[in-house]
C-alpha cells in the first residue's frame, strides 16, 4: 500500500469524517477495554510519517472527537504499523521495539499498553476491513471465512460464548446498514447474555431506533 494514496485520501475525506470513522474504531476495538482512568482526559493519535495527529477524549460514550489539545497521553507510531491492524502480533512487536510507543501520565499509558496487548484478532481484523475501504483501497490479504453464518443461527451455535462474542460483533457491524438484522442478531445474543450491560443497551437502542421509523 503506497503512503501516498492514504495520504491523498486523507486530503479529501473531510476531518470530521475521519474523526466519527476513527471513534467509531476505537470503541469498537476497545469495547471492553478498562479504562476507566482515561476519562475526562484528552489522548492524540499520531502518524509521525506522514505529519497526521487526532485528538479524542474518553467519557461515558467512549472514544469522541475533541477540539482541546492539551493531551494526557499520546499513541505514537508509523503507517506501517498503524495500516497492520489485522495483525496482533504486528502491533505486540511494535510495543516492544518502540514502533508503537504509548507515552503520557503513567497510570494512562499503561491502562492504554495493556489494553494493546490485549486486543481482540477478530475485532483488529474487522477493523481492518473497513480501514480499506474507507480509504477506497482494494485489500489484498487472504479473507478468513466468518465464524457463522449470521442468517443461518443455530440454537447449538449459542453455547459458545465466542459464538457469541461473533453475534454481538455482527450486530453492531450491521447497525448502521441493516438495523432490523443488527436487532435479531443482538437479541439472539441478550437471549445467552440476559445481564451483558453493552447488549441491553444495545437492544433498546436499536428498538427506539426502529419504532420511530415504523
Amino acid at each position: 500500500m503506497k503512503k501516498t494514496l492514504i495520504t491523498t485520501s486523507l486530503r479529501l475525506i473531510p476531518k470530521t469524517l475521519q474523526n466519527k470513522a476513527l471513534c467509531k474504531a476505537l470503541n469498537y476495538l476497545f469495547l471492553s477495554a478498562p479504562l476507566g482512568n482515561l476519562k475526562g482526559q484528552v489522548v492524540k493519535l499520531n502518524v509521525t510519517d506522514i505529519k497526521k495527529s487526532w485528538f479524542v477524549s474518553y467519557g461515558d460514550a467512549g472514544f469522541e472527537a475533541t477540539k482541546l489539545r492539551k493531551v494526557s497521553a499520546e499513541i505514537k507510531t508509523k503507517l506501517n504499523v498503524a495500516m497492520s491492524l489485522n495483525d496482533k502480533q504486528v502491533i505486540i512487536n511494535a510495543l516492544k521495539n518502540d514502533e508503537l510507543q504509548v507515552t503520557g501520565e503513567p497510570n494512562l499509558a499503561e491502562a492504554i499498553t495493556n489494553s494493546l496487548y490485549a486486543l481482540d484478532e477478530k475485532r483488529l481484523e474487522s477493523i481492518s476491513n473497513h480501514l480499506f475501504s474507507f480509504f477506497n483501497i482494494k485489500n489484498k490479504q487472504p479473507q478468513k471465512a466468518p465464524r457463522l453464518d449470521i442468517h443461518n443461527i443455530k440454537d447449538s451455535d449459542l453455547t459458545d460464548p465466542l459464538n457469541v462474542d461473533f453475534i454481538r460483533d455482527e450486530a453492531m457491524r450491521l447497525e448502521s446498514t441493516d438495523l432490523k438484522k443488527a436487532l435479531q442478531l443482538m437479541l439472539l445474543a441478550q437471549k445467552v447474555r440476559p445481564n451483558g450491560k453493552v447488549i441491553n443497551n444495545k437492544v433498546k437502542t436499536y428498538q427506539a431506533k426502529l419504532a420511530t421509523t415504523n
